[in-house]
């Protein structure tokens, strides 16, 4: 099995937050989406260990290894379905074409992204983890992308909260974010009907990622005052 693969959730946000995010860059296990899209913008990938598939025949497709070689990925949603792979790189690509890309070992396909709101004309920063479950596209309730917040992480975001002027009594528990079945912390997205495709009824990766950036957004400006904060409590 490829060392170089996380061998979980956890140790890659580990990894992730003790190095601040300035190693990724250069890490071979993790892919950008300019390495993948050419110069047309194009998606059509095409696997180098092909999945079964013999996309590879098709001149225009753009060949790449996700250094997922020795991970079992049979049960995983891309080994089904490259179109729908395509799809999720064709939209990364568009919003955002900086993002890259990796396996953890369990085969489990995720996105590391850099977003930085601009809030009351003061720039933010976070990182963001989105994992897809191994059934992606899925309409089951909560979707199939997690979007995971790595920096700040959850305990960094309860201090800014309890760091604020305005809070009395300290806050245990931020509204809005819930906890996968290893008790790591992910945002809950609620996104609309209309978001889904028409032609696979699933959103991409990249809008799960737009609608995190909406709920940080809102995080950030209920920092400011005890009102914004009962606002995004929903009291």
């Amino acid at each position: 099995m490829n060392q170089n693969n996380p061998e979980s959730l956890e140790a890659l946000r580990t990894q992730l937050e003790s190095e601040k995010c300035d190693s990724v860059q250069s890490d071979s296990n993790m892919i950008s989406v300019s390495d993948m899209i050419k110069d047309d913008q194009r998606a059509k990938i095409s696997f180098r260990h092909s999945f079964g598939t013999n996309s590879a025949d098709n001149d225009e497709s753009v060949s790449i290894d996700p250094s997922v070689e020795d991970l079992d990925v049979s049960n995983q949603w891309y080994s089904r379905d490259q179109r729908i792979y395509a799809l999720e790189i064709e939209a990364m690509a568009s919003l955002y074409p900086n993002a890259r890309m990796g396996f953890l070992k369990n085969g489990s396909m995720y996105w590391i992204v850099r977003i930085c709101p601009n809030i009351d004309k003061e720039r933010k920063n976070w990182t963001l983890l989105a994992i897809y479950d191994k059934d992606h596209p899925s309409m089951k309730r909560g979707g199939s992308v997690s979007i995971y917040p790595v920096l700040p992480n959850y305990e960094e975001m309860l201090r800014l909260i309890n760091n604020s002027c305005f809070v009395k009594e300290k806050i245990r528990y931020i509204p809005h974010t819930l906890r996968d079945g290893c008790g790591q912390v992910f945002l809950s997205l609620c996104l609309p009907r209309n978001e889904y495709r028409s032609h696979t009824k699933i959103p991409t990766v990249a809008t799960y990622i737009r609608y995190a950036e909406s709920w940080i957004n809102k995080f950030e400006l209920a920092l400011k005052d005890l009102e914004s904060w009962s606002r995004f409590c929903g009291t």
